[in-house]
């Protein structure tokens, strides 16, 4: 009876855990997702600081989320951590983003230094690597007070699939209590079974993350440093994606930039960037030469390209500083990029933001800094970034249904595919899902699970049943949490599985693997089984190579295609079979003298359906037959309203060649 009460009583919170990470990731998976689209338009630097915040207030919450989540499913044995693509260095950058507030109230920067090696794309979990930065950094903001806190992402060593990355966070222990302190040394040192029951609230995020990092098959650290500080540092296996493609580096071949800053660490991590896109950085670290420095430039005509002025020069007396940027502007024509935190970019966003040419905000980030350049020197960017992610395998178009009883996420979805030249439908209920799936030809699906009536599993258990010899890719779109929901999805007939808030580029590499996976099939099929919409060549066999008879017949076909198609409807929605047969016969007989195959194939095929049933004087008509009919009337229609009929027979060239 024991036994059962416990099993009860976890199952109960597991539902508990799945229910209620769905009913919140679900509208956050909205919010993070069109707040990035919107930060992908034009907007000025204010309004992209209130989106940032949005976006970083809200993947907080979603790491709250998490740590809840993950601390019961790391006490019952049943964490599954997540293998998707990600970029580590911008997963660094975010988790800075969202701590930034909670530094510079006790006048600290957050420096990201990320070696230039570490590549784009790596595979792991984003979301346990983020509670893992928050974890470790929010520990030495604690610990700190007045300077720098680096943090470092080094590649450590590379096999064929897998990278050792080490990340190394260094507080400076000023702010440490004793306590506190001695307390995080033996959650490193002591094993899991031995660390005590009672946790601080300190600790609670340390301990969540060394059993993130131990599941990771990684390790953790922590050495003393110079000064009384520490250095907290962790060495992660990562996943190196197969057949990457390295995007394409902007540069700045020759463009010289003045970087004034007096924080010598803020500054090291700038001028790195710009070295990285071979921009030459000119530092200087006292605000009373900048002026005089600028005007020595001038006299010389050797004025840099750009200047990327820290806030941190004002030392806190903003009058100057703006008139000195003013005057920099005015006097010498400088562009100006102004960087600094939030707090004084909006102190000194008035007066200058008809001077400055961009407003950086801090932690600087690699897009950020980027965006700015392309701002202040656009005639410079000599190598444009073309994306990240090559064309899709296959086909030219990729068809997608996106399954999900929520508006918002289906917008969002369709987006996102917008964006990949896919062509998408949507569906808000699995019955819609079915009916399109029974109407349409899909290369993917992609099913949220929990539906009101007819759910996720339930609709793909009846697609698997309707599906005949091609098998389509369904995977699974869910905000749900739990160890064993994906085993049970993939039991259920899917075939993958992607959690919410889904990011671009996991959605991306989602659908390339797959298309790869389905490429050399889609291309045979497309060579053997999908006949051409329509075939020059076998118009003009049918012709006995007569280019002008060819295309006189394709043109009397087309020119009726309009009545026939009205004609078809009327005698469908009387359910007059045997006129029906009549109409579909004759537009059959005129496709038999034009190479026009799939119209040919879909007319054959409803003839054959019809004449069985010109002795019954009541017949039921295949209404799917009909509308396949009805679509390749359509298609055929809209190809040659693009066409010219005289240059696709060479019909000019003939012309030409009699006039000459």
């Amino acid at each position: 009876m024991a036994r059962k009460k416990a099993v009860e009583a976890s199952r109960i919170k597991s539902t508990f855990l799945a229910n209620t990470s769905h009913e919140i990731r679900t509208p956050l998976n909205g919010i993070i997702g069109f707040t990035n689209l919107l930060l992908k338009t034009e907007l000025d630097e204010l309004q992209q600081d209130y989106l940032q915040t949005i976006l970083r207030s809200s993947e907080n919450l979603l790491t709250t989320i998490n740590d809840i989540m993950d601390f019961s499913r790391i006490e019952s044995g049943n964490l599954v951590l997540e293998h998707s693509p990600m970029d580590l260095g911008l997963v660094l950058e975010e988790t800075l983003q969202i701590l930034a507030p909670f530094a510079y109230d006790h006048r600290l920067e957050l420096v990201p230094l990320i070696d230039k090696q570490l590549p784009r794309t790596l595979i792991g979990d984003p979301l346990r690597i983020k509670q893992i930065f928050t974890s470790l950094v929010g520990n030495a903001v604690r610990q700190s007070a007045d300077g720098n806190i680096p943090v470092r992402i080094s590649v450590q060593s590379s096999k064929d699939s897998e990278l050792l990355v080490r990340v190394s966070v260094t507080d400076l222990g000023n702010r440490a209590a004793g306590r506190d302190r001695r307390e995080l040394h033996q959650l490193l040192e002591a094993s899991p079974h031995e660390q005590g029951q009672q946790i601080s609230s300190t600790g609670l995020g340390l301990a969540i993350a060394r059993s993130l990092i131990m599941q990771m098959g990684g390790s953790i650290g922590v050495d003393e440093a110079a000064g009384g500080g520490a250095t907290y540092w962790v060495h992660l296996p990562l996943g190196l994606e197969r057949n990457r493609t390295s995007p394409i580096r902007e540069r700045f071949p020759g463009l010289r930039i003045l970087l004034a800053d007096p924080n010598r660490m803020t500054r090291m991590q700038v001028a790195q960037m710009l070295q990285h896109w071979e921009v030459e950085p000119v530092e200087l670290s006292e605000p009373d030469t900048l002026e005089p420095a600028i005007e020595q430039m001038w006299r010389h005509d050797a004025l840099p390209d750009a200047v990327i002025i820290d806030t941190a020069m004002a030392a806190g007396n903003f009058e100057p500083f703006i008139r000195c940027v003013q005057c920099l502007a005015d006097t010498y024509q400088c562009r100006i990029i102004v960087q600094g935190s939030p707090v004084e970019l909006r102190r000194c966003y008035e007066p200058l933001r008809t001077r400055a040419l961009a407003f950086l905000a801090k932690p600087v980030t690699r897009d950020n800094l980027l965006r700015a350049l392309r701002r202040a020197v656009p005639h410079q960017n000599t190598l444009k970034q073309t994306g990240l992610h090559p064309a899709l395998p296959g086909p030219a178009t990729t068809r997608v249904l996106a399954v999900d009883d929520h508006e918002a996420n289906r917008l969002l979805i369709s987006e996102l595919l917008r964006g990949l030249g896919v062509e998408t439908k949507v569906a808000a209920s699995g019955e819609e899902a079915l009916e399109l799936f029974r109407q349409n030809s899909f290369d993917l699906i992609l099913m949220d699970i929990q539906m009101p009536g007819m759910d996720g599993i339930e609709t793909t258990q009846q697609i698997r049943a309707e599906e005949a010899d091609q098998r389509t890719p369904i995977i699974a779109l869910t905000a749900h949490a739990g160890s064993e929901e994906k085993a049970r999805l993939l039991a259920a007939g899917l075939d993958d599985y992607l959690s919410k808030p889904v990011s671009e580029g996991q959605l991306t590499h989602t659908i390339q693997r797959w298309m790869k996976i389905l490429a050399p099939e889609r291309t045979e099929r497309q060579h053997l089984d999908i006949p051409r919409l329509v075939d020059i060549g076998e118009s003009l066999e049918l012709s006995n190579n007569d280019a002008s008879l060819a295309r006189d017949m394709l043109q009397m076909l087309i020119r009726g295609l309009v009545a026939d198609e009205q004609e078809l409807h009327r005698l469908f929605a009387a359910g007059d079979h045997r006129g029906l047969y009549d109409l579909v016969h004759r537009v059959h007989g005129g496709c038999c003298y034009c190479g026009v195959p799939r119209l040919r194939e879909a007319t054959g095929h409803l003839q054959e359906l019809l004449r069985p049933l010109q002795q019954e004087d009541e017949a039921a008509i295949d209404e799917r037959a009909v509308d396949a009919v009805t679509r390749e009337i359509r298609a055929l229609r809209e190809w040659a309203s693009e066409q010219d009929l005289d240059v696709l027979f060479g019909l000019v060239e003939l012309q030409e060649a009699e006039n000459i």
